[in-house]
């Protein structure tokens, strides 16, 4: 007895010279428009500008010497800190310098944050006259809002 073998499997449904049609179009596409890009960037974009160098550029003046300018700077706040000068004449405010402050609140003590005493602030803002040894503001310079300005 003989066994028979019987071949119940389904044939393909994909046409394989289908697939192979696709995939050729595909790829001929692709390089179709790869030639067509590299044609453009041939003729239309203009490439003479790369090979020119560029030129050189003038150093910046910003700031030609910063060391000499910080110290310029801190000497001017230094002053400004150390004066005495008006910051507002009508309302007989003067900036003094903070060594001065310091001593005034240390001398007041306990009551030293409690509101000033406006007859004693407009006594000392009238006579404007700094303690001996004090340094002074540069009389030339305008006031500005804290002190003598630069």
């Amino acid at each position: 007895m003989a066994f028979e073998v019987k071949d119940d499997r389904e044939a393909p449904a994909v046409d394989t010279r289908t697939v192979l049609v696709i995939v050729a179009s595909f790829v001929l596409f692709v390089a179709f428009v790869m030639a067509g890009f590299a044609g453009y960037m041939r003729f239309a974009v203009v490439t003479d500008r790369i090979d020119q160098p560029l030129g050189t550029f003038p150093v910046p003046q910003i700031q030609p010497d910063p060391t000499q300018d910080y110290l310029g700077f801190r000497a001017r706040q230094n002053e400004e800190l150390a004066g005495y000068a008006w910051v507002d004449r009508d309302r007989n405010l003067i900036h003094i310098p903070i060594a001065r402050a310091m001593s005034l609140v240390a001398r007041k003590g306990a009551a030293a944050y409690d509101p000033p005493d406006q007859a004693a602030a407009a006594a000392e803002a009238v006579a404007g006259q700094p303690p001996d040894g004090a340094p002074r503001a540069v009389p030339s310079l305008p006031a500005g809002p804290y002190g003598a300005r630069p």
